[in-house]
């Protein structure tokens, strides 16, 4: 596959020859269960996803009279959040609009039957019930968790070498006790702002900038 960009056109290359194998050219690939697309719109991801998600949701909605809310639940999470929250981190600065709306779709529909809310209802009161983010935020939370880890030598040892701290200034500034993270220059809006290395400086709460444990930063 050859990733370029839908703004400029491309030549495309039928066939790669390794040695004495062929190999075809290709739309999209899957790489540990996440759909990459040529252009990176995570299009076809987002539509795998959603329809495997919603599947899930019809099963369990044939089962939903037999089951109290807690093992509702519990198969939601497993069968349903689980595949939402799946390498997450790929849709970063996607159109929330167009993009994750789909997935939001599908958040509120399993909110729903977990609940048994009726289908016109205000969704907001049910996801403050069940402690649920927005998938938007569910992507910023997994970014800054990952952050954390890394920062404090938990992550991967590829993600952290991206990962710069601002330098202290001379003077006696307020900012410099505080650790602040470099947000490094990019050349295109539609790749470069998406790359974990330009992308983990801006979702960061000046309240967890201090904390040194895990669970401090979750409360």
């Amino acid at each position: 596959m050859h990733i370029s960009s839908r703004f400029r056109p491309t030549q495309t290359i039928p066939r790669v020859s390794v040695g004495d194998t062929s190999m075809d050219y290709t739309d999209q690939v899957r790489s540990l269960g996440v759909v990459f697309d040529r252009n990176m719109t995570m299009d076809r991801h987002i539509e795998h996803t959603c329809r495997n998600a919603l599947s899930s949701i019809r099963y369990i909605g044939r089962i939903r009279k037999y089951r109290d809310r807690t093992s509702a639940l519990k198969l939601i999470h497993a069968f349903v959040t689980s595949k939402i929250d799946y390498c997450n981190s790929n849709l970063y600065g996607l159109p929330p609009a167009c993009k994750l709306a789909r997935l939001q779709r599908v958040l509120n529909t399993a909110a729903r039957l977990v609940t048994r809310t009726r289908k016109y209802d205000h969704i907001t009161p049910v996801m403050i019930e069940l402690h649920w983010l927005p998938v938007c935020e569910r992507i910023h939370y997994k970014l800054l968790l990952m952050v954390f880890k890394c920062l404090h030598s938990q992550g991967p040892s590829y993600l952290r070498s991206l990962i710069h701290l601002r330098s202290s200034s001379t003077r006696s500034l307020r900012s410099n006790t505080s650790p602040t993270l470099l947000a490094p220059r990019f050349r295109t809006q539609t790749y470069g702002s998406r790359t974990f290395s330009s992308s983990q400086p801006v979702p960061q709460p000046c309240g967890t900038r201090f904390q040194t444990t895990l669970n401090c930063a979750i409360m």
